[in-house]
C-alpha cells in the first residue's frame, strides 16, 4: 500500500498525466513483453518499453534485489535478459502468467512449484512504463509456497 502511495506522490510531483490502455490492450502487451522475455528478444522487449521506463526491485533486505530504480528502455531490457539467462540455470524453472493486484505480471516458479519471484506490468498508453520486481518471500507468501531466488540458483549448482 505504501508502494502505490509513493508512485502516486510521484506522478502528482511529475504533473505526468496517467496514460490509460485498455485491459485487452494491456493484456495483449503483457503477453508480447512475456513472450520477449522468454525468448530473449532484446529488440522485441525494447520496443515495448517506454523511453523512460522504470524497473523497481524488492527483496526487503530479506533476500538480494536492485538497491536502487533502474530507468531506461536499453538498460531495463538488458536486466531483463540477463534475469531470463540466470533464471534459465534453475532446473526446471518456470514462468507462469497473472494477474497481480489487477495489473498484468508473471510468477517465476521453481521445479517444485514454489514462488521465487513476482513481477508486475504497469502499462499506459500503449507501451510498458513500469516494471516491479518483487522477490522477497515475506511479500510473497500469501500467494502460495515461496522459495528463494538465490536459494534455487544455489541449488542449480
Amino acid at each position: 500500500m505504501r508502494q502505490l502511495a509513493v508512485r502516486a506522490r510521484r506522478r502528482v510531483d511529475e504533473r505526468r498525466p496517467r496514460r490509460q490502455s485498455s485491459a485487452e490492450q494491456r493484456e495483449e502487451l503483457a503477453d508480447r513483453f512475456f513472450a520477449a522475455v522468454r525468448d530473449g528478444d532484446l529488440a522485441g522487449l525494447e520496443s515495448l518499453l517506454a523511453a523512460d521506463v522504470r524497473l523497481t526491485g524488492d527483496g526487503g533486505g530479506k533476500v538480494p534485489a536492485l538497491a536502487r530504480a533502474l530507468q531506461g528502455r536499453s538498460r531495463v531490457a538488458h536486466t531483463f535478459t540477463n534475469w531470463m539467462r540466470t533464471g534459465a540455470k534453475i532446473p526446471g524453472a518456470s514462468m507462469r502468467r497473472a494477474e497481480v493486484n489487477g495489473a498484468p505480471g508473471a510468477i517465476a516458479l521453481n521445479a517444485d512449484g514454489a514462488i521465487i519471484g513476482v513481477w508486475v506490468l504497469e502499462i499506459a498508453g500503449g507501451e510498458i512504463v513500469e516494471l516491479h520486481s518483487i522477490v522477497n518471500p515475506e511479500k510473497l507468501g500469501h500467494l502460495g509456497e515461496t522459495a528463494g531466488w538465490y536459494d534455487a540458483l544455489k541449488g542449480s549448482r
